[in-house]
Formats: C-alpha cells, structure tokens, sequence
C-alpha cells in the first residue's frame, strides 16, 4: 500500500507508485460492466457523467486546456456569457497567433525548397544552410 493510501481511508491504491483514487470516484472499476459482457464502463448509468466527459473531450479537441475546461465546466448553466467569451477569444487569439507562425514557417519551407531545386549540385544545400548557418 502506498504512503497516501495508508493516510486517507478515501483513497484505494492503483498499483506500485500509483497515486490513489477516492473510493466514491464514478470511475473505479465497480463501475465496469459485468463479468462475461466486457471490461467498457457502463457510463450509459451515470448520463450525467457521460455528458461530462463528452464536454471535456470536445473541448480539448479544440485545444483548451485544462484550466480552461475547468473554469468552462464552472459555467456550464451558460449564465455569465461575458466570462464564456472571454475564454473561448483568449483561446481564439492563440489559435491565430498559431496560424500565422504555420503560414509564416510554410512561406520560408516552400521557398527553401525551390531554391534547394534550383541550386547547382556543387553547391551548399539552402535547406542545410538556413538550419546549420556553419555550412553557409
């Protein structure tokens, strides 16, 4: 039993090294189906908690993290449309500034690799140069 799991009387150990879980955790394995039908957790049970991890999910797909998912569940009535937006701007912003290195990266490549085309086999590859300025 780890050191954690021997403090708290909440926590069950989850293997060696393993950080515990609370007992009353939803996805402890009592919440798996029966033995014979498969090991998947019934979450069809717990709609609440299905709905949940759905929401996290598809706000990780569009790259919140997980502080931004917390304070995204925090709001979840849909109450304080102020605060929603202000994240979801924030996380917009990123997502631009993020864009914009891309095309600025995509415009250097493709002109490295036209050069790397039309430069004389004797010669230093562009590619090579612009990453080592050594063979340049």
């Amino acid at each position: 039993m780890t050191p954690a799991a021997r403090r708290s009387p909440h926590l069950r150990p989850t293997g060696e090294g393993g950080r515990g879980r609370r007992r009353d955790d939803p996805l402890l394995p009592g919440a798996r189906s029966a033995p014979g039908v498969g090991t998947q957790r019934r979450l069809s049970r717990r709609p609440a908690l299905a709905e949940r991890i759905r929401f996290i999910k598809r706000a990780q797909e569009l790259g919140f993290s997980l502080d931004d998912v917390a304070e995204l569940l925090d709001l979840e009535d849909g109450a304080d449309r102020r605060s929603i937006r202000h994240i979801a701007t924030d996380r917009l912003a990123q997502i631009e500034h993020k864009l914009a290195d891309l095309r600025r990266m995509q415009r250097v490549l493709k002109h490295l690799v036209v050069e790397c085309e039309h430069t004389d086999a004797g010669r230093p590859c562009p590619i090579i140069g612009s990453l080592s300025p050594a063979w340049s």
